[in-house]
């Protein structure tokens, strides 16, 4: 099992845990520029890409994934395991950016927000289960 204190986030030029940079994106993930350059602006099946070193595909662009917690300002109050909807809080969290966005875009570190009711073509989820 992994714990979140063992894994190393991917971001700016910290692509992989051996420290690729940035240049190494498009073989990972789906942005602007590269899906953009052959023609194919919109989500692309999973699995196209290298997964990154947990065997994960497409957790970088492609699609902005929902995250099952509601969104509040990193600070503000307690962000982890939000599930119940706090009442001033409009929108649950997306993360990692869309084939539609900057490469800049394209990392998990990043939340957005959106309200659970809208529907896009740069937005999916993950199907997931607990492992036995």
């Amino acid at each position: 099992m992994l714990k979140w204190a063992s894994i190393r986030v991917w971001i700016g030029a910290r692509l992989n845990p051996n420290g690729k940079c940035r240049s190494q994106l498009g073989q990972h993930a789906w942005y602007d520029k590269n899906a953009a350059d052959i023609a194919e602006v919109y989500d692309h099946r999973v699995g196209q890409k290298l997964p990154n070193p947990w065997g994960l595909c497409d957790m970088h662009g492609n699609v902005w994934e929902w995250c099952q917690e509601w969104y509040v300002p990193y600070g503000s109050e307690k962000t982890l395991g939000n599930l119940v909807r706090p009442a001033h809080v409009e929108g649950r969290v997306l993360r990692g950016g869309a084939f539609v966005n900057a490469a800049k875009i394209a990392r998990s570190a990043l939340r957005e927000s959106t309200d659970p009711a809208e529907r896009s073509r740069s937005i999916g989820f993950r199907a997931a289960r607990a492992y036995p």
